[in-house]
């Protein structure tokens, strides 16, 4: 299969890559629109994540900026990473509806995920919630003449 650049020169990963890259991960952020004084306020967070199926799965405290989440509302998660010494790098960026997980059996499900902490502190009563990608895409900064030493 041949390497497929944008216009910027940054490469395309492919469906299977981009998959890969988000089975392999734990952290990344999540991007939401909350409301201040009923003005919209678009908001980036960390949180802890792994892949179920093809969906993403991460949960928050009761009680954080996550809960502007409603039921369906379109969200967007990102992971990446940069390697500095030959200053390349990758990025993925999942779009799709986030659903709060609330049945019991969604919720039972959800404890047996392989969410690793990346913080710790206090266990609260978490909420659980499921991004369904509806669109995923991925690129790579190419490790090219001006990258290399």
């Amino acid at each position: 299969m041949s390497v497929v650049y944008d216009r910027n020169g940054l490469e395309i990963l492919s469906a299977d890559e981009c998959q890969s890259l988000l089975k392999q991960g734990y952290l990344g952020r999540i991007g939401i629109v909350t409301y201040s004084q009923g003005h919209p306020i678009p908001l980036v967070l960390p949180v802890n994540y792994c892949v179920d199926g093809g969906d993403i799965v991460f949960r928050f405290a009761q009680g954080t900026k996550l809960q502007s989440i409603a039921t369906g509302r379109d969200a967007a998660f990102e992971i990446d990473d940069i390697e500095n010494t030959y200053q390349t790098g990758w990025s993925v960026v999942v779009l799709g509806p986030a659903q709060v997980m609330n049945t019991q059996e969604e919720l039972d499900h959800a404890k047996t995920l392989p969410l690793k902490p990346w913080a710790t502190g206090r266990t609260p009563d978490w909420v659980w919630v499921r991004l369904t990608p509806k669109e995923i895409t991925g690129r790579r900064i190419p490790l090219g003449e001006k990258n290399s030493m």
